[in-house]
């Protein structure tokens, strides 16, 4: 186990960046945190980002430590990420680098590994500061050097380029397959619903759930873990419930506040599959912004984590295409019952939904206020999550017409479940009597059992 210390920092009060998060970033590591130290600045030095008095004092203590690693909460140019590890003759490593190692660790599938490498390529090709080159010095005429005269750096930068160039087109040809495969998607004439949000926050568990009660094989449930950043590839499944007509559900990268736009950009690829969903669920872990009224024991929102979740949230989404409504996004506060709060050892039940306002551009083209519906769910209540899906189905069939088809017993199975809402169902000896509304693309196959009425 590695021990390390943390540095944390903020300007004029104001955190860079959130300590609790950097450590639940950490969790995917063997670290154990020795010390924390802090700074609030009033500006940022452009060699060390600290102030001279703050490294000094912690210089003094990694002298007098066994540390292995500093852990900057915040980003470092090349230049004062060298001269901090020379400074305090210890390895350092600022926020963004954390992250990347986080996903290096944690991808597991080809694309994921390609915009890994990308990420990491693009992040290396702005700090070609490199202690070990002087790039201060020209190389003679070496293989692939331009002869003589040529600095290190420019060849550094050429390879650099060439890296990047090839984790393009490894996730180019990857997205013409994901193409191939939504196009095949698609020929189903069935909804897609992502499941977007910030990172931990049970995106994966949420598909999970209904995946335990959809008709699938139990080599469709996704690996799901307690730690930031284990979903690095979108997952497309087919959920075929007895209650609800068939759907598909993405699960998507998850992402967290101030990830840098090299990073994001890495990884659109993989983000674009939410603009081919009709419906997107955003989750939001109900423990960071839940709180309760204790005079009348009632839940009710922080707003302003809340809406500091949402412009992260709307800024990914909006990036990759997807064009977001009141409509069209529905909004989970997941994790409900997991919100630690007790009255005389009782715990009150939660109420179903909250509403709330809070100003968005995406939501309120006024720029007013916008009233939303946040549902409180959890994998342990999953008819919570089950209501939300046929408010969506309900909505992503409200323009087709209510029809009556008559099955006979024998030939109405499930499979045309699969592809209606139904409303009504009445059955004689021979034949079932059925009012639903079916998906566009499934009226022809099924106009032989139109019933109308005399």
């Amino acid at each position: 186990m590695k021990r390390v210390i943390i540095l944390d920092a903020s300007r004029q009060g104001k955190p860079f960046n959130d300590h609790k998060e950097f450590l639940r970033l950490l969790e995917s590591f063997d670290y154990e945190v020795v010390k924390t130290f802090r700074q609030n600045l009033t500006g940022v030095d452009k060699g060390i980002f600290l102030g001279q008095g703050k490294c000094d004092e912690i210089r003094h203590y990694l002298e007098a430590s066994e540390i292995d690693l500093v852990l900057c909460n915040f980003d470092l140019t090349a230049m004062q990420e060298k001269n901090l590890s020379e400074f305090f003759k210890a390895e350092v490593m600022d926020r963004t680098r954390v992250i990347l190692m986080i996903f290096a660790k944690n991808a597991n599938s080809k694309i994921a590994r390609a915009q890994v490498k990308l990420a990491m390529l693009n992040f290396e090709r702005t700090r070609l500061v490199n202690k070990h080159a002087a790039y201060s010095q020209v190389m003679g005429g070496a293989f692939q050097s331009k002869g003589k005269g040529e600095k290190q750096i420019n060849l550094d930068r050429r390879f650099l380029k060439r890296e990047i160039e090839k984790a393009k087109k490894e996730l180019l040809t990857a997205k013409k397959e994901r193409q191939v495969n939504r196009h095949k998607r698609n020929d189903l004439g069935l909804p897609v619903i992502a499941i977007a949000g910030y990172t931990n926050v049970g995106k994966t568990s949420i598909i999970n759930e209904l995946l335990k009660r959809s008709k699938g094989t139990k080599s469709d449930v996704l690996d799901a873990y307690d730690q930031y950043f284990r979903t690095l590839s979108t997952a497309t499944r087919l959920i075929s419930l007895n209650v609800l007509p068939d759907f598909f559900v993405i699960d998507t990268v998850g992402f967290v506040a101030n990830l840098p736009r090299f990073l994001l950009d890495s990884f659109v690829a993989t983000l674009e599959e939410i603009k081919e969903a009709d419906y997107v669920f955003v989750v939001f872990d109900a423990r960071e912004f839940v709180a309760i009224d204790v005079a009348n024991q009632e839940y009710y929102p922080d707003f302003e984590t809340l809406n500091e979740r949402l412009k992260v949230t709307f800024d990914v989404i909006a990036r990759t295409g997807f064009t977001i409504n009141a409509e069209n996004t529905f909004f989970l506060a997941n994790k409900i019952d997991r919100v630690n709060i007790y009255f005389n050892g009782q715990r009150p039940l939660p109420p179903p939904v909250m509403k709330m306002f809070f100003e968005d551009e995406y939501l309120s083209e006024t720029g007013d206020k916008k009233e939303v519906v946040m549902h409180l769910v959890s994998k342990k209540q999953p008819d919570s999550i089950l209501s939300i899906i046929q408010e969506c189905l309900s909505r992503y069939l409200k323009d087709e017409p209510l029809l009556k088809y008559y099955f006979p017993k024998t030939e109405y199975t499930p499979y045309y479940q699969k592809y209606s809402l139904i409303f009504k169902s009445e059955q004689d000896e021979n034949y079932n009597l059925v009012t639903m509304k079916v998906y566009q693309r499934h009226l022809l196959e099924m106009a032989k059992y139109r019933y109308f009425d005399a």
